[in-house]
């Protein structure tokens, strides 16, 4: 189950991440493969933020990696576009012939992205394209003391 959720909170830790305040701050990234429905609520706290886990689903595939938890910034994620070049190619093949089976993934940066096009590009995803699971990377944030 791939579940959305934008509310308008701002938590300190992810104030601080946007006023650059690096020093203070230590992420450890990681990148996981996992299958739908991956079982995490991702949020936006506001526009230009980054999107982050909101929650773990019980039993859901995000939470038997343990390797994913509440906070954890999504940096990365995959995407499924479909490959230029074929569609010449059927012109004068006529009905019946399939131009659009070339999908291709592809890594998308969400970093500055919109959530709406983030939640997309999770969506592509599709079992229809031949893609059963979704790679994501991740950024888990630790503050150190200054």
């Amino acid at each position: 189950m791939l579940s959305a959720k934008l509310s308008q909170s701002r938590p300190p830790a992810f104030f601080a991440l946007k006023q650059k305040q690096v020093s203070h701050h230590v992420c450890q990234a990681s990148k996981i493969t996992l299958r739908m429905p991956i079982g995490v609520v991702f949020e936006q706290k506001a526009p230009g933020e980054p999107v982050i886990v909101g929650e773990v689903m019980p039993g859901g595939a995000a939470e038997k990696s343990g390797r994913v938890t509440q906070g954890d910034i999504l940096t990365a994620c995959s995407a499924v576009i479909l490959k230029a070049g074929k569609e010449g190619q059927f012109e004068n093949e006529g009905y019946g012939q399939r131009p659009y089976d070339n999908w291709e993934r592809v890594t998308f940066d969400c970093r500055g992205q919109e959530f709406k096009t983030v939640m997309s590009a999770l969506k592509s995803n599709n079992p229809r394209w031949g893609f059963n699971d979704v790679i994501l990377e991740f950024e888990k944030p630790s503050f150190a003391n200054p």
